[in-house]
């Protein structure tokens, strides 16, 4: 049997990420639903209001670039 488009993505974001489920869609549960995506966000909000600079950084996946682009549109 031929492993289907849908296989091979969800098959790439297991080995490259380690994700078990391809993200964004039916089934994954949203970050923002996420303990740790609402304790980044307010520690990252706190550091902003008071004029702090940092370094985000992590693993190819994890959602640095979600979590910066869901601060800038709520802010």
């Amino acid at each position: 049997m031929t492993p289907s488009a849908t296989d091979n993505l969800a098959l790439v974001f297991k080995s490259l990420w380690g994700a078990s489920v391809i993200p964004f869609c039916a089934g994954a549960k949203p970050a923002l639903e996420h303990p740790d995506f609402q304790l980044l966000s307010t520690r990252i909000s706190q550091l902003c209001a008071i004029g702090s600079s940092g370094l985000l950084h992590g693993v190819n996946g994890v959602g640095k670039s979600y979590l910066i682009s869901y601060l800038l549109e709520h802010s």
